[in-house]
């Protein structure tokens, strides 16, 4: 649910997002089929419905009794959990902010099959809530067959209770709902404790569950200001909004069964994109202060902006995924924002996130652009509700993307010649100079379909550069990080999770088998452990699964270009504000004798990077902060002067200042 200080706030941000409703409930949807799709699914296609912002899909045994099955906002589903030789029947509506519509034409589905039809048996029970004993609606009932690849799953209905047709055989049970915690048969949560369920042919068999509700959250508030970098004066009227975290937001679709999270949690914000599960949205008022009003027991990612000024996370990045979490157990003050004014450039990049069939997928989309000091996120969007992304007001230069889909699929690297790379070292890179459309990053489905899990820890270790002293390595979890589970039978990614700043992973609803587990993260070496298996043995769990991880250098200078500048030249430093490095570029049109150096803001001068005749060239000096003659400097407004001497006697001397800020 959303939380709002003020009806003006709410009037004012729904007027600038959200989308006008259609008049009425959209038609049904024409033309349903079914066919098998990968990994013994059915494979659901049916026509656009007019008006329809997502649509719902219903299931059944028979043609009678149907149960919601899923969400999906394009005209396609994928149902992975059937039974060879069962008849399965399918229908679609359609859905918008005035309801959901009637119901597609029915069509039936059975897997092919050519062995003996299994004798069936039955397991029925209910799910009720723990403390008062009241009935749970909608709660998931899972049954995991160890030889099976993936799951049935069912729900209960309005009086908790449940009924399922399964194959004779041992099954593990799993009960979930929306705030409660899951818990295994009999009365466990963990997996290892559990007891496995014996289903006789031609019997019935019970299994209930008393769920425990998750601790009642806390409303606290949360407040701070945003500020202009440049000038530190604070900025009124600047949008300040709350979101899950991208794990969080994924456990959320997982428990309620909702594509992308609730509709409430939704915003529309242009160029922006559709941003999913915000909980808290406003303005700064005209001394540019906000306060918000949160619960406890949550991870939150902070982000705030305005027309003119670059999108910030707290504290000072650039994606949600280094962002800093906001974990509030009291009323918190100084969650602060400085936000930089966009570039005066009109270059810009647009495109799409689709899977290989070319439909659009909502997700996260994160810009980095191709330095010599490494590869550096400098933009974040949401696509819009049909995978479209823009980066507008860019410098021309080289970018890589990455694409972080909401849930269902794995994150990708943008490849112009394949559906997607996990790896950043194999993706491809786009020149941006002018305006470019029809970039599209290929992402794959990450079909999770089982209870294994397999976890563990990230490590990023820096190791001093040769000549350094005090020579010493520094090792510290690694936020940022994507991680795949990949299965050894078919190669294909089955489950993904992007690591929290503690550095931990943990990539669940693995089906047993035997897994790779990759790492990747922008400017380090891509690591990978292989071999890693679930199964009975482990009570198919496995974790502490380390997995170290080290920068690689710094890119060539191929980005530079080769040819002879017109004229002396001291470009703005990039990023900036920066913290802990930021690259220098400066061109020479004539060999000179040049001197680059930093100086604070009282005037002492703080380091000389370069004092030396150079050709004539354009040239860039990367300056860390963090390793400044062992000195580690503070936060504050810095400034790079640049003195250029030609060495003919015809020209006169050039002299240029920028000024630059760090921020810790």
């Amino acid at each position: 649910m959303a939380y709002w200080l003020r009806s003006s706030v709410l009037l004012l941000l729904i007027s600038l997002v959200w989308m006008i409703a259609p008049g009425q409930v959209p038609p049904p949807p024409a033309n349903l089929s079914v066919s098998q799709g990968m990994m013994g699914s059915a494979l659901l296609r049916w026509d656009t419905s007019s008006g329809a912002q997502f649509y719902r899909v219903y299931k059944g045994t028979d043609d009678t009794t149907f149960l919601k099955l899923g969400e999906t906002l394009h005209p396609e589903f994928l149902d992975y959990y059937l039974l060879p030789h069962t008849k399965y029947f399918y229908f679609v509506r359609g859905v918008n902010l005035q309801g959901e519509g009637a119901s597609s034409d029915t069509v039936w589905f059975q897997l092919d099959s050519t062995t003996t039809p299994p004798v069936h048996g039955a397991v029925q029970g209910m799910v009720v809530d723990d403390n008062t004993g009241l009935p749970i609606r909608n709660a998931f009932v899972n049954f995991f067959n160890l030889n099976t690849l993936w799951p049935t799953s069912i729900h209960t209905d309005s009086a908790g209770n449940y009924r399922a047709l399964l194959d004779t055989g041992s099954y593990y049970l799993l009960a979930a709902a929306f705030g409660y915690l899951p818990e295994w048969f009999d009365n466990t949560v963990h997996l290892d404790s559990a007891r496995a369920l014996l289903v006789r042919a031609d019997s019935t068999s019970s299994a209930n569950f008393g769920l425990r509700p998750y601790p009642l959250p806390r409303p606290v508030s949360m407040s701070g200001t945003v500020r202009d970098s440049s000038t530190a004066l604070p900025i009124p009227h600047a949008a300040v909004i709350v979101m899950r975290s991208f794990r969080e937001f994924r456990r959320l679709c997982d428990a309620t069964g909702l594509f992308s999270g609730y509709a409430g949690e939704r915003f529309d914000l242009g160029d922006l994109g559709r941003f999913e599960g915000v909980v808290w949205a406003g303005l700064t008022d005209s001394s540019g202060n906000y306060s918000a009003t949160l619960l406890t027991g949550f991870h939150y990612v902070a982000l705030a902006f305005k027309p003119g000024y670059e999108l910030q996370f707290y504290d000072r990045k650039f994606t949600p995924f280094d962002a800093d979490r906001i974990a509030l157990s009291q009323d918190t003050t100084g969650i602060d924002f400085s936000l930089s004014v966009n570039p005066l450039a009109a270059n810009s990049l647009s495109g799409s996130v689709v899977d290989s069939l070319g439909d659009g997928i909502p997700s996260h989309v994160v810009l980095f652009r191709r330095t010599v000091a490494g590869l550096i996120p400098v933009r974040y969007r949401m696509t819009d509700s049909t995978g479209g992304f823009t980066f507008g007001q860019l410098v021309a230069g080289v970018f890589m993307i990455k694409a972080y889909p909401l849930i269902g699929y794995a994150p990708a690297w943008y490849s112009a010649s394949g559906c997607g790379v996990r790896s950043w070292h194999n993706a491809d890179t786009i020149h941006v100079s002018g305006i470019v459309t029809g970039t599209s990053v290929c992402v794959q489905p990450a079909p999770e379909g089982g209870f294994g899990m397999i976890s563990g820890q990230i490590t990023l270790v820096t190791v001093p550069s040769a000549g350094k002293t005090p020579a010493v390595s520094t090792a510290l979890p690694a936020g940022g990080v994507t991680v795949y589970a990949i299965s050894a039978a078919t190669n294909s990614v089955v489950s993904t999770d992007v690591t929290e700043q503690d550095g931990n992973y943990s990539l669940g609803n693995l089906p047993p088998g035997s897994y790779s587990v990759v790492a990747d993260k922008e400017g380090c070496n891509g690591s990978s452990i292989a071999g890693v298996s679930l199964g009975q043995g482990n009570g198919f769990q496995s974790p502490d699964n380390a997995i170290t991880m080290t920068p690689e250098l710094t890119l060539s200078v191929r980005d530079v270009p080769p040819s002879i500048p017109s004229s002396y030249r001291l470009e703005q430093n990039f990023p900036n504000p920066f913290n802990p490095t930021t690259v220098i570029r400066f061109a020479l049109p004539a060999p000179s004798r040049v001197a680059l150096k930093i100086y604070n803001l009282i005037g002492q001068q703080v380091v000389t990077l370069v004092h030396e005749t150079r050709a004539a060239g354009v040239y860039s000096v990367a300056w860390n902060a963090t390793d400044n003659n062992h000195q580690q400097v503070g936060s504050g407004i810095y400034f790079v002067k640049m003195t250029a001497e030609p060495i003919s006697q015809h020209a006169k001397p050039f002299n240029q200042v920028r000024k630059m800020i760090l921020l810790r």
